[in-house]
């Protein structure tokens, strides 16, 4: 979670519940919301209980203080809680916002969504719980990217599979006009090429700079994976 900056004389904390709850203190957190804790006091960063919940805690504890009136509506706009449960990986904590209405396709100012994140991650139930939940898988961020194409970026092929196995588009391409196949080349990602092939990802797919995966490897020097794609 990343803390925005927040000067601490605005603090009006339960410094109780909210360390209970970053601790991962849950029956600790659940007791003290039983004995009245407020969950939107908030610490010197300005997150409550209710926002460290979302990332720290399981679903049953962040349930219980959005029942005490723990408020992820009027957040800083910096606070996206479905993907600030995406980033921690936390499933359950996805399931139960998505139930109670909150939108899993929203993105940051960088046009990532909560499925990019989780499946750079490599968080295979947060990413399947967002699927459950409607995710939209082909969405691309602000360069075009998908999470497919961020994944094989970052050389998950088990993750690769599973989008492919899920709706993913093989053959997407960003705003460089390379697909997910083109930068695992790239980046010689060979167990990544392997999965794409398996799944039919095309190789005749041209970049922005006329370069198809074959010869983007080969210029790249990754002998191994070129003969791979020459077939």
């Amino acid at each position: 979670m990343v803390l925005p900056p927040f000067p601490a004389s605005a603090a009006n904390s339960n410094s109780s519940l909210i360390t209970a709850v970053k601790e991962g203190q849950e029956n600790t957190a659940l007791s003290l919301l039983s004995q009245g804790a407020n969950p939107n006091a908030f610490d010197q960063y300005g997150y409550t209980a209710t926002m460290w919940a979302v990332s720290r805690g399981d679903s049953a504890l962040l349930s219980a203080l959005i029942k005490a009136g723990g408020d992820l509506q009027h957040v800083p706009s910096s606070f996206n809680p479905v993907i600030e449960a995406a980033k921690a990986g936390n499933a359950g904590n996805l399931t139960l916002l998505a139930s109670l209405g909150y939108n899993v396709n929203g993105v940051d100012a960088l046009g990532n969504s909560a499925l990019m994140y989780a499946a750079v991650d490599g968080s295979t139930v947060a990413v399947q719980a967002l699927l459950t939940a409607k995710a939209n898988v082909n969405a691309a961020d602000i360069h075009g990217q998908t999470a497919l194409i961020k994944t094989a970026q970052n050389g998950n092929a088990a993750m690769v599979s599973f989008l492919a196995s899920n709706g993913a588009n093989l053959n997407a391409q960003d705003h460089f006009g390379y697909s997910a196949l083109m930068w695992a080349a790239h980046n010689g990602q060979l167990a990544v090429v392997q999965a794409l092939l398996a799944k039919n990802a095309s190789t005749s797919l041209q970049g922005l700079d006329g370069m198809t995966a074959l010869s983007i490897a080969q210029k790249r020097g990754y002998a191994q994976i070129a003969n791979i794609l020459k077939g």
